[in-house]
């Protein structure tokens, strides 16, 4: 092997090691992201209910019509809750799912011919369990962002 084909896969090392770094990286970022903001939403809109509800039952004398926004309004506040879980779940898979791609990367022996790092088996199936995993984050995302939804339309309905 010659000089510059040394240079060559050095390079490639290189690269491939930065990749495998700014995904970890990215990944990390976006899941505290993702995690803050979910939890900003469903859990800001629980405690915005409650203390919504608060006022209400202080203020009103008229027990009936409490008792019906209550049942109303806890339907909502059930939504927030695990909306505010599977946020947490998104934040946790988002976690495993970087772990899975860098784990993958890495995984992947380094040699002195091209095409310098090969893929195995087993980064393959790391790299699968990876993508699996990022599709599950992305549905806990969705359902956690769609029960804030819900949760909000069943507040307008009931108020």
């Amino acid at each position: 092997m010659t000089g510059d084909q040394n240079d060559w896969a050095r390079e490639v090392f290189r690269n491939h090691d930065r990749r495998a770094e700014a995904l970890e990286t990215a990944s990390v970022e976006s899941g505290n992201l993702a995690l803050r903001s979910l939890l900003l939403l469903n859990g800001g809109a629980s405690i915005a209910l409650l203390g919504f509800l608060a006022s209400i039952f202080s203020s009103d004398t008229q027990q009936h019509a409490n008792s019906e926004v209550l049942v109303a309004f806890l339907g909502a506040l059930g939504k927030f809750a695990w909306g505010a879980a599977l946020a947490v779940l998104a934040a946790s898979l988002g976690y495993l799912t970087n772990s899975a791609y860098a784990r993958s990367l890495m995984d992947r022996p380094k040699k002195w011919e091209w095409p310098y790092i090969e893929q195995t088996d087993s980064s393959k199936r790391t790299w699968s369990h990876g993508v699996w995993l990022n599709r599950l984050t992305i549905a806990a995302c969705l359902g956690s962002l769609a029960l804030f939804i819900w949760g909000c339309v069943e507040v307008g309905f009931a108020y």
